[in-house]
């Protein structure tokens, strides 16, 4: 007799792959909720009354031999009936027949023809009528213990049908009697123990009582002592379920060794065509995984990606077990990538990935976990291979993957967050935007937030989060709790971790603490910082990846034990251990750079015992190196050119002209990456403030002037340079063919796209859509440079094509630098002239801008003592005049002619003082207004495209104060216009920002009296006042004014006055205007007095009228001039100066 529950499985416990409970699956389902009667009415035929029990049974007995020796359907429905038909007249007190075995006989009958047809009738007779045979068996009956197991049997069937517990109780009491009733070696014993041990844990299932799992354990445990072999593989099948089960619960790990020793003993045991299969080795490979996870053996991540593999292969591409098993094969084939250094793991792990993500919908379950470790996979790669569009692709699917959580106790929320916080974080590493940090400690905190104590995914988030806090606290102006918190969390992963996590641990806690040496010089910390890598050392064994990592930074350790006295020998061993990192890594990884940097340390300190030139050679040519490798990132690319820079200049290095070019170049790569003008701006501010003033005075040390002029021009207006790109015309290109044409098109398109977003400061969708724009405009102009003729196409101007500037006039470059002050005057022709200024300039000109900036103050508060400023104020400008501008002019007279148009182009502190008012202020001796007519341009480049350019604005806003000389002032202007030209008055409610903007789309010529706003620390909100709000300079930059608007007066205060903490940026009204069209632009360098300035006003306008009654722009600067010289005492001194001119 065989068993009918003898191919019984339980599902494997469901760690990360299925969100069901274990279930129990047998061969005889049932639908039915109830067994019906025995015999229903009509059910079957009449049997005569001669026919009794016994010879009914004869019948059947019969008919079932004959269907086992030839299978009939018709014959096994003939010995149904007479069993059937036996079983309803019941045996007679005479009867000889056994009444036990032809029930068995009728049992197994009826589960056979419902096998073949596919229906649960029968499976429900069957069950009914065991509780016939129960009533009629007596109990000391050799059968009736198996009769007690089918009961049970059909109690469990039925509480699987209708989830009652009563019958899921029902069938347990009555497995008890079952295994009570048999004897210690029957041979059914074992099947009932089996079923027992599978109702206790589907119990457990329901009411997690730990009591039930434990017996179930035990219950299976002590079946494969007993059982036949046709249960052997189940049991022990059931075996790892139910003790993978039970280390889930508690995480005891001996629990864990159990399960894979039983999953091991029954995985290549089953028919590779059955579900079981798939489901054991997905139970398997779990198992494997976690303890990996905790033990780091080899063997188990082999065998894990290996049972993963077999799932992925084998399973249907819609079930969730094939989604399951295709991100952890994927986690852990890059995790063996980390082990190996090789990219083959990690492509092929993107691969299934991908395709996985193509196939499933977006309300796919799998999606979230298959989106983050398709991000995990691409940032892996990006470590190793340095594309930036992996990084950027992978915080774009983090993104996604976390979105699309339904809530925050999803099981794989706090891996997908962990995730999206180290590629935000590692973005920040390499291009330096807050706004990424920020995002990615929120992140990590709302990870650690999901998981609590004991939760697996602890320590790993530990670590990342430590790691960021470790970063975040190295930065000036840090939080110091943030250090200890970093160290708090590297100490908590690293008491509850496992290799290979407790080896990075190890590294990156003595990171920290030689970090807090650096700020607390305590000993301790680089003691243990000592011991902490020479463990990591021994669980980093020879050729394991990441050893070269803790050479670098044991190697940092030794350093920084470096005194003045320390032994040659000291510096050798850090040498070799720094050789030994540099070495070991391959070419393209990120932290090359940061071994160059501790290379290039080391040297120096060599070189300071040694005084050997071949070891200052040696640092500069690291500092070199270290500028050279893109994987690094464009941050630290340029902060190591700055370093080298400083290095140079320090100990008079040859290559610091080098280091400057280098430092230039790496800060437009850099800079072009930012979605966002103010994150640009401010990267200036923090790490290039002086970068313009300090190669150019490099250059002219070394009696470069050409390369002076050039660096000058490429460190310069860096906003100005990177907005005037996107505005580049390529008629030429478009003439040289159809498919130049379609490039010239594709170029403008993204560049058009590109001026969009210029005040993004986050990183949502319109920051990644940004990034990908410039990363398609980066390629567009590379494949315009492989064009023939358009290798130069957008790459920094020559000496050549910058003194096109000086066609109509020379332009005078004052550089104000730390090392040197120095002039530069470049002309049409012949080459450009450098005028040095004494050692002591810079100090003489900080005097003076203070004295000045103090000066404007007392003004603007309107001090009763007006003449003493005026005094004053003339004294600042004789000392600008005796210091610098003077050496100018005796140069300039010497081939530039009296009364002929200069411009100025200051740096640094010059841009605060104004040039165009120098004079000796001394009787009979001229000033610099009685020699030359000023103007100033923001750049060489910006007063070459106002060359190639070729109506009144008037506005009262709400929220400002009136200006109550505006009306005068417009009535003024109206008058003075030549009658010939079009005017369109803009006041009170027409005066908004659309209006002005498409007057001066439309109009040559533009007067603006309104109240200006130059914002100190956010130069990009400066602005004009309209009606509806401000006008601000992104405004403004954003339009493109064309040709038509040639002159614009600015009667607002500050429209000339750029951020006074990065003034070589020039970002001002009046630049914004000159770049977007506009050829000529009066502005104010500080605050007008509208009460008087009027008279100047009138004055300007009177002289910008020719001969013929015409309107001439380009008498602009020399109207300006004159006015000033005109008006006399009726204007304040001050307030004369006040305006210039910019432009062509």
């Amino acid at each position: 007799m065989s068993n009918p529950r003898s191919d019984l499985i339980s599902s494997p416990p469901t760690d990360d792959i299925s969100q069901s409970s274990p279930e129990t699956v047998a061969n005889h389902p049932s639908t039915s909720t109830s067994a019906p009667p025995i015999s229903a009415p009509g059910s079957n035929p009449v049997h005569s009354d001669e026919q009794t029990f016994d010879s009914l049974i004869a019948l059947g007995d019969e008919q079932y031999d004959l269907y086992r020796q030839h299978p009939d359907a018709t014959v096994l429905d003939l010995a149904i009936k007479h069993y059937r038909a036996a079983f309803d007249i019941g045996p007679s007190s005479g009867s000889t027949v056994d009444r036990i075995q032809p029930f068995f006989r009728l049992y197994h009958a009826l589960l056979s023809r419902a096998q073949k047809a596919g229906g649960f009738d029968d499976r429900i007779v069957a069950d009914g009528y065991i509780e016939k045979a129960i009533k009629f068996c007596p109990r000391d009956h050799h059968l009736w213990p198996v009769l007690l197991t089918l009961q049970a049997t059909s109690y469990y069937q039925r509480s699987s049908r209708n989830g009652a517990l009563a019958d899921l109780e029902l069938a347990i009491s009555t497995y008890q009697d079952a295994l009570a009733a048999f004897p210690e070696r029957h041979p059914q014993r074992g099947h009932a123990q089996l079923e027992y041990a599978l109702a206790l844990q589907t119990r457990y299932t329901k009411l997690k009582g730990m009591d039930d799992l434990d017996l179930a354990i035990k219950q299976f445990q002590e079946t494969l002592e007993t059982c036949p072999a046709d249960l052997l593989v189940a049991a022990r099948k059931s075996l790892a379920f139910a003790v993978d089960l039970r280390y889930r619960e508690r995480q005891d790990r001996e629990d864990l060794d159990l399960a894979i020793r039983y999953y091991a003993s029954v995985v290549d045991l089953l028919p590779p065509a059955q579900l079981d299969s798939l489901v054991v080795s997905m139970g398997y490979a779990v198992a494997l995984r976690t303890r990996f996870r905790h033990k780091a053996l080899m063997d188990d991540l082999s065998l894990a990606i290996q049972h993963f593999g077999t799932v992925v292969q084998r399973c249907p591409a819609g079930h969730l077990h094939h989604a399951k098993a295709l991100v952890f094969y994927a986690e852990l084939m890059i995790v063996r990538s980390e082990q190996r250094e090789s990219l083959e793991d990690i492509e092929l792990a993107i691969s299934y990935l991908r395709k996985a993500v193509e196939v499933r919908s977006e309300g796919d379950l799998s999606r979230p976990s298959l989106l983050g470790y398709l991000g995990y996979a691409l940032l892996t790669r990006f470590i190793h291979a340095g594309d930036a569009g992996d990084l950027e692709q992978a915080i774009e699917l983090c993104y996604e993957a976390v979105s699309l959580h339904s809530s925050s106790n999803d099981e794989g929320r706090p891996h997908n967050l962990t995730i999206l916080a180290t590629t935000l974080y590692t973005r920040y590493q390499l291009q330096g935007d807050r706004t990424d940090v920020h995002k990615a400690r929120t992140h990590f905190q709302a990870a650690l937030d999901l998981c609590p104590e004991n939760h697996p995914d602890r320590p790993g988030v530990l670590n990342s989060y430590a790691r960021l806090l470790g970063g975040v606290s190295s930065e000036d102006g840090s939080n110091p709790d943030d250090l200890e918190l970093c160290i708090q969390y590297f100490h908590e992963a690293l008491a509850i971790c496992f290799e290979p996590s407790r080896s990075a641990i190890c590294t990156n806690l003595a990171t920290v603490l030689l970090r807090r040496f650096r700020k607390q010089s305590d000993i301790a910390d680089l003691d243990l910082a000592a011991t902490l890598c020479e463990t990591a050392l021994k669980l980093r064994p020879e050729g394991h990846p990441h050893r070269p990592t803790t050479f670098l930074i044991h190697a940092k350790i030794m350093i920084a034990r470096f005194t003045p006295n320390s032994p040659l020998a000291d510096v050798k061993a850090a040498l070799d251990t720094l050789d030994a990192a540099r070495i070991a890594f391959p070419p393209s990884h990120p932290l090359l750079i940061e071994t160059y940097q501790e290379l290039s340390a080391a040297y120096l300190h060599q070189h300071s015992v040694t005084n050997e030139s071949r070891d200052l050679d040696e640092a500069f040519d690291y500092r070199k190196k270290a500028t050279e490798y893109s994987s690094g990132g464009s941050l630290s690319q340029f902060r190591a050119a700055m370093r080298w820079v400083e290095g140079a200049e320090k100990f008079g290095h040859p290559s610091v002209l080098l280091a400057y070019q280098t430092a230039i170049r790496l800060l437009d790569l850099h800079l072009v990456l930012k979605p966002s003008v103010g994150l640009r701006h401010d990267i200036i501010k923090k790490d290039a403030l002086t970068v313009c003033a300090d190669a150019t005075s490099c250059a002219l040390r070394n009696n470069d002037v050409v390369n002076a002029v050039e660096m000058f021009e490429q460190s310069r207006g860096l906003f100005w340079t990177h907005m005037s790109r996107l505005r580049t015309p390529l008629d030429k290109l478009r003439s040289t063919g159809e498919l130049d044409q379609k490039l010239a098109d594709e170029f403008e398109s993204l560049s058009h796209q590109l001026e969009m977003p210029v005040s993004l400061t986050d990183d949502g969708p319109e920051g990644q859509r940004y990034r990908r724009l410039q990363r398609s405009w980066n390629a567009t102009v590379d494949k315009i440079r492989a064009v023939e003729g358009f290798d130069h196409f957008l790459l920094p101007p020559s000496y050549d094509d910058l003194r096109a500037a000086a066609c109509e006039g020379p332009v005078i470059i004052l550089n104000a630098s730390r090392h040197s002050c120095d002039a530069i005057v470049v002309l049409a022709h012949g080459a450009p002239v450098h005028i040095p200024f004494p050692e002591d300039s810079f100090m003489k000109i900080l005097e003076m801008s203070s004295e000045f900036q103090t000066l404007m103050k007392l003004s603007r508060n309107n001090s009763p003592d007006s003449t003493l400023i005026e005094r004053r104020l003339a004294g600042v400008l004789r000392h600008l005049w005796d210091n610098i501008v003077c050496d100018v002019v005796r140069v300039l007279e010497q081939q530039v002619p009296k009364n002929s148009r200069i411009w100025w182009c200051p740096t640094g502190v010059f841009t605060s003082l104004p040039l165009h008012a120098a004079g000796p202020y001394r009787a009979n001796q001229p000033s610099l207004s009685d020699i030359y007519v000023s103007s100033y341009t923001p750049t060489l480049s910006a007063l070459i495209r106002s060359r190639d350019r070729r109506d009144a604005l008037p506005a009262e806003a709400k929220g400002y104060a009136g200006l109550e000389t505006i009306n005068h002032e417009l009535e003024l202007v109206r008058k003075l216009i030549p009658s010939g030209i079009r005017v369109t008055e803009l006041s009170n409610v027409t005066a908004t920002r659309g209006a002005a903007l498409a007057a001066l789309k439309t109009h040559s010529y533009a007067h603006l009296a309104c109240h200006g706003m130059q914002e100190p620390d956010q130069p990009f909100d400066s602005h004009f006042a309209m009606f509806d709000g401000p006008l601000s300079l992104l405004d403004i930059v954003q339009t493109n004014l064309g040709q038509e608007t040639e002159f614009a007066f600015l009667s607002a205060c500050q429209t000339a006055t750029g951020d006074k903490d990065a003034p070589d940026e020039v970002i001002h009204l009046a630049a914004a205007l000159q770049f977007s069209g506009i050829r000529n632009v009066v502005g104010t360098m500080w605050s007008v007095d509208d009460s008087v300035v009027s008279h100047l006003i009138e004055a300007f306008y009177r002289f910008m009228i020719i001969a013929d009654g015409g309107f001439d722009s380009s008498r602009a600067a020399r109207a300006l001039r004159a006015a000033t010289r005109s008006v006399g005492d009726k204007v304040p001194f001050d307030q004369r100066i006040v305006f210039i001119h910019i432009g062509a």
